[in-house]
C-alpha cells in the first residue's frame, strides 16, 4: 500500500517535456520575441514596480509635509 504523502512519479524530468514544448511554442507565437528578450522584460518589470512604489511614496510624503507646514 502506498502512502498518500509519497510523490507520484511519472517523469524523470521536473516538468512534462511535451507540456513545456507546447507552452514554449504558445509563448513564442503570442509574443514573437526571443526567450532572452522576454527574460529581460520580466526582469525590468520586477525591478520597476518596487522602485515606482518607493518614488510615489516619497512624493506623497513630501507633499504631505509641505501641506502640513504652518506659516
Amino acid at each position: 500500500m502506498s502512502t498518500p504523502l509519497r510523490p507520484i512519479g511519472h517523469h524523470a524530468e521536473t516538468i512534462d517535456p511535451d507540456l513545456w514544448d507546447s507552452i514554449k511554442h504558445q509563448i513564442d507565437e503570442i509574443t514573437g520575441l526571443d526567450a532572452a528578450t522576454i527574460v529581460i522584460l520580466i526582469g525590468i518589470v520586477i525591478v520597476a514596480l518596487p522602485v515606482a512604489v518607493i518614488v510615489l511614496a516619497a512624493k506623497k510624503r513630501k507633499a504631505d509635509t509641505t501641506r502640513n507646514r504652518t506659516p
